[in-house]
């Protein structure tokens, strides 16, 4: 309800002003917003299937269409039978399949991001992390829920991806916590979760100040999605939106 009234609140300002609500966060600082894909979905753009059964092709499908980064969670579906405890070397490689396809057939053509949704304890999640090294991923995201700031530190510390936190993340006050313990190099605060178009502002207009750029989680619905259009077109510390194809 926070969010619905609060966006609801910059709208009838924006009317009242006759300005977009981009121009009272500021104004724009791009021309246009980077977007990536998260491989959301159902027939007829099944990504969520395709990443594990075609994940080739669908890298290239995506290329045609513009994109430069795809999202996939190929490691999700291991982390059942032992409650993200222990990956054994099958799993671990079943999970590497999607990105090894990946990359045999588009090469470096597009950016991997890879989804671990919080599912693992540190020990695993670090082991994911180092077998993906040789793919040069974009980044990982999610690798530990958000309750221990210590482990997220120290998977920070030790990965050499890029790594996002955030979205579980409520207001700018348990951001500053992540971003002064170095918790992640990019974080990804949900417009929806943490307040609103003015709560995401100030999370972002924080970060910079660390020199951490935001990625606003974005799967809400089309309200959600234009919200955190004009934040990003706003906010100078931007690093892409995610955007769901299968949704527009």
């Amino acid at each position: 309800m926070l969010f619905r009234s609060e966006v609801a609140l910059w709208d009838l300002a924006g009317k009242r002003h006759g300005v977009p609500i981009y121009e009272l966060l500021g104004g724009a600082s791009r021309d246009t917003i980077p977007v990536y894909n998260t491989c959301i979905g159902s027939d007829p753009i099944a990504d969520n299937r395709r990443f594990l059964e075609d994940a080739g092709s669908l890298a290239a499908e995506l290329i045609d269409e513009g994109f430069g980064c795809m999202k996939i969670w190929p490691f999700d579906a291991f982390a059942a039978p032992s409650h993200g405890q222990l990956l054994s070397n099958s799993d671990l490689d079943a999970g590497l399949a999607p990105v090894r396809a990946i990359r045999d057939r588009v090469g470096g053509s597009i950016g991997i991001a890879i989804e671990l949704h919080g599912f693992w304890n540190l020990p695993c999640a670090l082991t994911i992390a180092d077998a993906l090294q040789p793919y040069r991923v974009q980044w990982i995201e999610e690798a530990l829920s958000p309750e221990s700031l210590g482990a997220q530190v120290a998977f920070a510390k030790a990965c050499h991806a890029p790594v996002v936190s955030g979205e579980r993340l409520v207001s700018r006050f348990a951001f500053r916590g992540l971003l002064e313990a170095g918790g992640a190099t990019i974080v990804n605060p949900d417009l929806t979760w943490t307040g609103g178009l003015g709560e995401l502002k100030r999370i972002a207009t924080m970060a910079e100040a660390f020199r951490i750029p935001v990625k606003p989680h974005n799967e809400g619905g089309p309200v959600h999605h234009v919200a955190a259009m004009h934040v990003a077109a706003n906010v100078p510390s931007l690093y892409l939106l995610e955007m769901i194809r299968h949704n527009t």
